[in-house]
């Protein structure tokens, strides 16, 4: 029985030291490419995503704030039989449309495409702050 014992202890530490082995090996054949990880990080960081949308947004901004306010319309309804001097009085249709001075939709313009270049630094900012953690995370393993 004592036999039987050590045979079968045998055999699992020297399977145990066979896998341990083996996944030393197999861990140290997996190398990490630098490259390969910022591109990584770079396609799933949702910090970084949502920096992108926030520039796109205030792309998408820029001509909205060049253009003309909305117009409005309106009914006025004067009720029934209403007479003044000027004689009986009708129903009024008003259409309106608000036009800026000339200058102030571009102006506009300037300063929404102003704020779309300081996203668009804060999103390469972002980008490069996780290219450098990626890096120095990367060099000191």
């Amino acid at each position: 029985m004592s036999v039987y014992r050590f045979v079968l202890t045998v055999l699992f530490t020297g399977s145990l030291i066979g896998s341990f082995v083996l996944s030393e090996s197999a861990l140290s054949e997996t190398t990490f490419d630098l490259a390969s990880l910022i591109e990584e990080a770079l396609a799933n960081n949702p910090q970084l995503k949502a920096s992108e949308a926030e520039w796109a947004a205030a792309q998408n901004r820029i001509p909205q704030a060049s253009a003309l306010p909305d117009p409005t319309a309106g009914l006025s309804i004067m009720g029934p039989m209403l007479e003044t001097r000027l004689g009986p009085q009708e129903e009024m249709y008003e259409f309106e449309q608000m036009i800026p001075f000339p200058a102030k939709l571009r102006e506009r313009r300037k300063i929404a495409g102003a704020e779309a270049q300081s996203t668009h630094a804060k999103f390469k900012m972002t980008e490069r702050d996780l290219i450098f953690k990626d890096s120095e995370v990367y060099y000191d393993l």
